[in-house]
C-alpha cells in the first residue's frame, strides 16, 4: 500500500514539473513562429501589410500582439490548442 502511494506521488510530481516547464517555455521560449502566425492573422486580407507591432504580452496561457497602422489599432491573440501544449492559433480582435 505504501509503495502505491509513493508511485502516485512521483507521477503527480512529474506531471506538475512537466506543466511548469511548459508554461515557462510559453513565456520565455523562442516565439518566432508565433510572431509569424500573428503577423499572418493581422494581415490576412491585406496585400501590402504595413501594420507595425507595438506591444507583446506573453503569459503561460497565450501571447497577445498589438498592431497599429492606418489609423487602426488591434490585438492578435495567440493561444495553444491544449492550454500549454499544441500548436498556436492566432485571431485578430478589435481593441477595447
Amino acid at each position: 500500500m505504501n509503495s502505491r502511494k509513493n508511485v502516485v506521488s512521483v507521477v503527480v510530481f512529474l506531471i506538475c514539473v512537466v506543466i511548469t516547464l511548459a508554461t515557462v517555455m510559453n513565456v520565455f521560449g523562442d516565439n518566432s513562429d508565433v510572431e509569424a502566425k500573428s503577423k499572418a492573422a493581422a494581415c490576412w486580407n491585406v496585400k501590402d501589410c504595413k501594420y507595425a507591432k507595438r506591444a507583446l504580452l506573453r503569459t503561460p496561457l497565450g501571447q497577445t500582439f498589438t498592431y497599429e497602422g492606418g489609423g487602426r489599432t488591434f490585438d492578435v491573440v495567440c493561444r495553444r490548442s491544449a492550454i500549454v501544449f499544441g500548436d498556436y492559433t492566432c485571431t485578430a480582435e478589435p481593441q477595447k
